[in-house]
C-alpha cells in the first residue's frame, strides 16, 4: 500500500474521491502527526504556561510559608496538649522530699503537696539510720 494517495489533490476533492473509492468509511481513532509549524506553536505555548505556572507557584510558596508561620506555634501547642492528654501528666522539674523507710527497705520521693511520686530500694549507702529517721520513729521506751 502507499503510504499518500492523491497529495496533488486539494484536501476537499482528495476527501471525496478517498471516500467515493473506499470500501466502507467508519470512525477509528488515531496518533495524527503535527506539522514542524504545530511542533513550534506548541513550544512557544509550552513556554508562556511554564512561565505563567512558575509565577504562581512562588506566589503559593509564600502564601504557604505564610501560613505555615501562623500555624506551627498552634501545632506546637496542639502536640504539648495531646501528649499531655495521653500521659494523663506531664513531665516537671520542681523540689521533692525523700523519706527513708528501713522496715521497708525503700525510699519514697513526695512532692510539695505531700503525693507519693516515685519509690525505689534504699541504696547501700542510705541503709545506715539517720537522724531524722530516728526523730521520726521516737523512742521504744514503754
Amino acid at each position: 500500500m502507499e503510504k499518500l494517495l492523491l497529495q496533488d489533490e486539494s484536501q476537499e476533492t482528495r476527501r471525496q474521491i478517498l471516500k467515493d473509492s473506499a470500501d466502507r468509511v467508519e470512525q477509528f481513532t488515531y496518533m495524527k502527526r503535527f506539522t514542524p509549524e504545530e511542533i513550534a506553536e506548541k513550544k512557544t505555548n509550552l513556554s508562556e504556561e511554564m512561565i505563567k505556572l512558575r509565577e504562581i507557584e512562588n506566589e503559593f510558596k509564600e502564601i504557604k510559608e505564610a501560613f505555615k508561620k501562623r500555624m506551627d506555634p498552634l501545632k506546637k501547642q496542639v502536640d504539648l496538649l495531646l501528649t499531655d492528654i495521653n500521659y494523663k501528666a506531664r513531665n516537671v522539674t520542681e523540689e521533692c522530699y525523700v523519706r527513708l523507710e528501713y522496715t521497708e527497705n525503700i525510699a519514697g520521693y513526695y512532692n510539695a503537696d505531700g503525693e507519693l511520686i516515685y519509690t525505689r530500694p534504699l541504696e547501700i549507702a542510705e541503709q545506715q539510720k539517720t537522724i531524722m529517721h530516728a526523730m521520726r520513729e521516737g523512742t521504744n521506751d514503754n
